[in-house]
């Protein structure tokens, strides 16, 4: 018998057993009665995971349920097979729709790694990249992953060490994307466990850029944006760390990503003028150099650099945010970047709250609820239930409140 696909998925993240039963509790407010025991004989064969643990294992790898529910102990061909095969429909599925460009799909799907193949291994990257801004993200997701499995395949075949550290940085990159959907997605568990894996891949390629680059998303996930429960103090101490790295050997996309990060948690942490250094040097790298049409994270162009502007103002209680979260807001929606337009609407209803208007910050929120749920954009329920704790009680908050019960 061969290794489980529970076991190859585990160990391709350096995970133990521990951590998968740990991750999974992470995954759900309730508890559950699962151990590194119960993961070792779900791996085995010895037990089958339950429906409920099938869709928190399926949450937690980014993959369907069902790869759960049966045939615990597949050979390990059969794996591969398994997400080869799901890759290989993903693809031609999504380039019949005219959604990815055309590719060589039988180049692309061949099991040993040359540096011609290569190219088209980059520009399948770079397109996931770029569908992320249309592309509902819970579809895009399990080709994301699909995708990283394949590279991550690759990297175990005999390579040059140049070939391998553009693989590893190709790898990287797409974890950070897989990462961010499944932050997108409302899971957190399984954002830390790609951010972890793009940090271990840029570490080994040597790339600092990468590094940093994850250590500012992770940081993301410790704010206090939005009325959240995060310690922006502990964002500001990563992305300090952060900047150390790309300060001197980063790039100029980077350190206005690091920057631009760095002025919302100051923010958040009530430094307004830490806040404003920070944004205008970040402005000013944008002015210099951007937009860049291609990165795994924002802001890439002048109009998000105004959504987070709008943000930190927002958290700094200053009177001109709400017409700057606006003017971003309205530009978001030209673009056709609907999910981001729900998250500024998110952030203008706790300014408006900051500034006593109440029932207007509960109709924002209304309309973000709404909006977020037809786009499956998960990480705004979060926020939208963050921002909701801090409105007084009043007639208004009564309508978000029986919204977010149901």
């Amino acid at each position: 018998m061969g290794e489980s696909l529970l076991r190859r998925l585990r160990r391709e993240r350096g995970w133990s057993c521990e951590e998968v039963a740990t991750r999974l509790q992470q995954l759900t407010e309730d508890e559950i009665a699962v151990d590194a025991h119960s993961v070792g004989r779900w791996e085995r064969g010895l037990r089958h995971p339950t429906p409920r643990y099938q869709r928190l294992l399926g949450a937690l790898f980014d993959l369907p349920p069902g790869m759960f529910a049966s045939d615990p102990a597949p050979s390990s061909t059969k794996a591969h097979d398994i997400i080869d095969d799901m890759r290989r429909r993903q693809l031609l599925t999504m380039m019949a729709a005219g959604v990815l460009g055309a590719l060589d799909l039988e180049h692309l799907m061949a099991p040993q790694i040359e540096a011609e193949l290569l190219p088209g291994l980059t520009e399948l990257t770079h397109q996931y990249l770029r569908l992320r801004e249309t592309m509902r993200v819970a579809a895009l997701q399990p080709a994301v992953v699909a995708h990283l499995a394949r590279l991550r395949d690759h990297l175990t075949q005999p390579m040059t060490a140049g070939l391998r550290r553009q693989v590893l940085g190709l790898a990287a990159e797409t974890a950070i994307l897989a990462g961010r959907n499944s932050n997108t997605l409302g899971n957190r568990g399984g954002a830390t466990a790609f951010l972890e894996m793009a940090r271990d891949l840029g570490e080994e390629a040597g790339a600092a850029t990468t590094v940093a680059r994850v250590t500012a998303i992770r940081a993301g996930l410790f704010s206090a944006n939005s009325g959240g429960r995060g310690d922006s103090r502990l964002g500001v101490a990563m992305l300090d760390a952060a900047w150390e790295r790309v300060r001197l050997h980063g790039d100029d996309q980077t350190r206005t990503y690091v920057l631009a990060l760095r002025s919302e948690q100051r923010a958040g942490a009530d430094d307004g003028p830490g806040s404003d250094r920070d944004f205008a040097a970040a402005v000013e790298l944008m002015d210099q150099r951007g937009p860049w049409p291609t990165a795994a994270a924002s802001p890439r162009f002048p109009f998000e650099m105004q959504a987070i502007d709008g943000n930190r103002l927002g958290m700094l209680r200053r009177a001109n945010a709400i017409p700057t979260l606006d003017a971003a807001r309205a530009t978001m929606e030209r673009e056709g970047r609907a999910s981001w337009a729900a998250t500024i609407g998110i952030d203008r209803a706790v300014a408006m709250a900051a500034l006593g208007e109440v029932e207007g910050a509960c109709r924002e929120l209304i309309a973000a609820w709404t909006s977020s749920l037809d786009l499956g954009a998960g990480h705004n329920v979060v926020r939208i239930e963050a921002a909701r704790r801090h409105l007084p009680d009043c007639r208004a908050t009564r309508e978000l409140d029986a919204l977010l019960a149901g």
